[in-house]
């Protein structure tokens, strides 16, 4: 067996691992196209943006007559194309009845609100909850929190998916004897040694 004979070997078993990797990953999900949290965890952007450079590849494996790159990237665009579909939401219930372009248009919408919500989970302060609790204590030193304070805490909290609750916050800080100023300075001292 020659060298050339080996590696042909191994690029039909290479296509062969392909085909059956596409279909047990698209068989997983293809069972639950129809709800609505898978359809909407797949980035329609994301694989759209996949399908294109998927096109551009085969382009040039025309152009190099690279006819094993072509089968082989035809197969990831076949299997992008099933997350695609499923990702517009045509199989869930309740959308049904819209085009497919009403469905790409929702699906990037949502995918539009959320494509920061990586970048902030990783860039996210690492005692974000330290500086919640000492803008709560900080608009709280009066006793009285004001509307105007309080969009301000919520919309940080929001900001960096944090949950807020007054009450809460109030529960834990009136736990400690201490008047709110010593409270808070300890806060303030706690986040700095950090």
């Amino acid at each position: 067996m020659t060298t050339e004979q080996v590696l042909n070997w191994f690029i039909w078993f290479s296509l062969l691992m392909s085909i059956v990797q596409m279909y047990l990953r698209a068989n997983k999900i293809w069972k639950r196209k129809h709800e609505r949290d898978v359809a909407e965890s797949q980035s329609v952007a994301g694989i759209s943006l996949l399908l294109l450079n998927c096109l551009l590849w085969i382009v040039y494996y025309i152009v190099n007559d690279d006819y094993n790159s072509i089968l082989d990237t035809s197969i990831i665009m076949m299997e992008a194309t099933v997350f695609l579909l499923i990702g517009s939401g045509l199989w869930v219930k309740g959308k049904r009845g819209m085009s497919f372009y009403q469905l790409m248009k929702n699906a990037l919408k949502l995918e539009r609100k959320e494509a920061d919500y990586l970048l902030k989970r990783f860039f996210k302060p690492l005692n974000a909850e330290k500086i919640l609790n000492i803008l709560h204590q900080l608009a709280m030193i009066d006793e009285e929190l004001d509307p105007k304070e309080l969009l301000l805490i919520q919309s940080f909290a929001r900001n960096w998916n944090i949950e807020y609750n007054v009450e809460k916050f109030n529960e834990q800080n009136q736990r400690k004897s201490e008047n709110t100023f010593i409270k808070l300075r300890k806060s303030m001292e706690d986040y700095l040694d950090r």
